[in-house]
This record gives structure tokens, C-alpha cells and sequence, in this order.
């Protein structure tokens, strides 16, 4: 025990030097409203990985097995953990089926070692794990040629190579950068075996693109920027490239690249407090975080901040703010002491998370401080 404690310092230590972000990704960014929606799709995903006609079996093993102690008591214990935080945690958010297969050691453990005095059900795992095998092997083939009539297997798994490859063609030599996806630059990379990015909006949750800098590989290049949702009003901004599959993809080849990602604002006081009678105003201070300039003035990638305000059940509102000083370049290391004015006369009375967010160009907003408490009132 004291020497897998040690094995896991490393990552203990990582965890602290980066503001801890596996837990904030799952149990912050990850996190939405309670909702029952996602609980018996976790329950049906986990059927599934552990095979439906299996899993009943070896939880009827488990029932009937005498009170165990020691290694096989430890095991119990962890697979019951597992799926009882992940059962708790699909109240919450959408729970990845493979995230439970860490129970498959101990439930195999334990079913084996149960096996011996149980001869019935035995023979029937054996028996259904023989048919399991074939049904196996159909749907996985099917993962990998396209001969299954059904929509969602032909466009997850057989149309995602010959989309990426459109990107690429409709890139050419620039860098890729999406949205709020951490999947499309994986696959497009993949794919292709060009560098692709992806930037995350305040309606997205952080991830290991986030981790790995490569927002400043992408400095001053030409790239092409393919977002992830698309409205009416977003549409009017891109450009329409035909797919060799008969669809659309839109997208925006852009120059001299600029985004703001980082955290790089800082709210001093704890808490504020707004009138939405009279002009409001929100002191912080702005820093630059990365090793070359930030041009507020950019002409294409523009900076502009705002007041984002997250109350009950996600409402949210956004207040551009306005400076009376100019601000133009911020050199690399500087900091800046700014004072922002807004009005809150469209903002309802109520408690709310205060963030400063950045607009670059047509990139979505991000958020680039820690969220303060706030009170807008008459």
C-alpha cells in the first residue's frame, strides 16, 4: 500500500501544480442540472458492457456468495463503489460507459472464485459466453466495414474518415482549430496526421487541449476555424464548402490567428454588488500570460471583455464592457489595473456567479477568471 502511495506522488503532484484538473472536470465542468434522463442510460450502458446475459448472472453469484473477508471483502467493496458513485454521478452528467470497465478485474476475480461451488450457473456463463462471442464479433465487424443499414453506425463509424478528409482538402496547409469538441481535433489528427486545436467557450468545460499550450503554436498563423454549433446568425459569418458526401461544411479560413484562453483576469473583492438603476462599474486586473503580444486592437481576432453573470438553472447574461482609458498592446509579463462600465438594467434581481469573459473576433466567449459572487438588485 505505502509503496503504490509512493508510485502515485508524481501524479498526485501534477495534479496539484495544475489546479487539480481531472477532479474539476468531473466533477465541475462536467456537472449540469439533476436530471433523470441520464440514469437509465447508465444502467443500460453498463448492461451492455458487462453483457446483458452476464452481468445478472454474476450479480446472482455475488448475492448468494457467504460473507466474504480480506482480499475478496476489498473487492466487493471496489465494484460496488464504482458503480454506485458513477450510478450517483449520471444524476449529474452523462456518464461514459467504458469509464466503469475498472470493475471488470474484480468482478472477475470474484466470479471465478465463486464459480466452484455454483455448477448451474457455470454451465450457463459458459453456454452464454460461447453465444456472446459470435454477437460480439458481428457488431464489432460492422464497426469496421460498412455493410449494417443503420444510420448511426454508417455516420459515427464509416462517414467521420471522409469527413475529416473534406476538412483537410478545404484546409489545405493551415492548421485546423475547432470548437467546444475535444473529439474532432483527435479524430482529425488522426485521420490526416496534421496538427488541429480546439478552443473551448464558457459553455464548455475545460479538457487536455487546455493542458497542452497548443494555443500558442497557433500564434500569427492562417488557419481555419470550423466551430462546432452552428445558428442562423453564425451561419451568415462562414463560408459554405461542399463535402464529397453531398453535405455542407462550414467553416472561416482566417489570418494572423489570436485567441485569449487562459485565465489571465483577476477579480479582487470576494463578492459585488450592482444597481440597475445607475451605471455599474467592475474593477480587475488583466495580465498576459503568454510569451508575445496581445493586440486588444487586432483586425481580425479584436479583444472585447464582458460581465458574465450564471444564475439558477444556467440563465446567463453577458455585459460588454467599456473602458474609459485606451487599451492597445499588452506586452508579454505586463498587468493592467482596468475599471469596466456596463449597465444591469436587463438583468433580473438575483444572486449570481460573476466572471470576466473575452470575445476574440468571431471565436466564441471564454471565460478568463475565477467566478465571484454577485447580487444585482434595484
Amino acid at each position: 500500500m505505502n509503496f503504490a502511495l509512493i508510485l502515485f506522488v508524481p501524479h498526485i503532484h501534477w495534479q496539484i501544480a495544475n489546479d487539480f484538473p481531472s477532479i474539476k472536470y468531473h466533477l465541475v465542468g462536467r456537472v449540469k442540472n439533476y436530471s433523470l434522463t441520464e440514469v437509465p442510460e447508465y444502467i443500460l450502458n453498463t448492461l451492455v458492457i458487462y453483457n446483458p446475459f452476464v452481468l445478472p448472472a454474476i450479480a446472482l453469484l455475488l448475492f448468494r456468495r457467504r460473507k466474504s473477508a480480506g482480499f475478496e471483502r476489498t473487492l466487493i467493496f471496489i465494484s460496488a463503489g464504482i458503480f454506485i458513485f458513477f450510478f450517483l454521478s449520471s444524476f449529474r452528467y452523462h456518464v461514459e460507459p467504458h469509464w466503469t470497465a475498472i470493475m471488470t478485474v474484480p468482478l472477475v476475480i470474484l466470479t471465478f472464485n465463486s464459480l466452484a461451488d455454483n455448477e448451474p450457473v457455470f454451465i450457463y456463463l459458459r453456454r452464454v459466453t460461447v453465444f456472446s462471442v459470435f454477437i460480439i464479433l458481428f457488431v464489432r465487424s460492422a464497426f469496421m466495414f460498412d455493410y449494417l443499414p443503420v444510420p448511426i453506425v454508417k455516420k459515427q463509424y464509416h462517414d467521420t474518415r471522409q469527413r475529416f478528409l473534406d476538412v483537410e482538402r478545404i484546409a489545405g496547409d493551415r492548421p485546423v482549430v475547432f470548437s467546444n469538441s475535444f473529439q474532432n481535433p483527435s479524430r482529425y489528427t488522426w485521420y490526416t496526421g496534421k496538427f488541429s486545436h480546439t478552443l473551448n467557450s464558457l459553455t464548455y468545460r475545460k479538457n487536455q487541449f487546455d493542458l497542452w499550450n497548443y494555443e500558442q503554436l497557433l500564434h500569427g498563423r492562417d488557419v481555419l476555424f470550423i466551430p462546432h454549433y452552428i445558428d442562423d446568425e453564425s451561419k451568415q459569418r462562414l463560408e459554405k464548402y461542399p463535402s464529397t458526401r453531398g453535405d455542407t461544411i462550414y467553416g472561416k479560413k482566417l489570418n494572423n490567428f489570436q485567441s485569449l484562453q487562459k485565465e489571465c483576469a483577476i477579480l479582487e473583492n470576494k463578492s459585488f454588488i450592482f444597481s440597475k438603476i445607475k451605471e455599474c462599474e467592475i474593477s480587475f486586473s488583466i495580465f498576459n500570460p503568454y510569451p508575445y503580444q496581445i493586440n486588444i486592437s487586432h483586425e481580425t481576432f479584436p479583444v472585447k471583455f464582458y460581465a458574465r453573470f450564471t444564475g439558477k438553472r444556467n440563465s446567463f447574461y453577458a455585459e460588454k464592457l467599456e473602458f474609459k482609458e485606451s487599451i492597445g498592446i499588452i506586452n508579454p509579463g505586463d498587468t493592467l489595473s482596468l475599471t469596466g462600465y456596463f449597465s444591469a438594467t436587463k438583468i433580473p434581481n438575483g444572486k449570481y456567479k460573476l466572471g470576466i469573459a473575452s470575445e476574440c473576433g468571431m471565436l466564441f466567449m471564454t471565460y478568463n477568471s475565477k467566478l465571484k459572487e454577485a447580487v444585482v438588485s434595484d
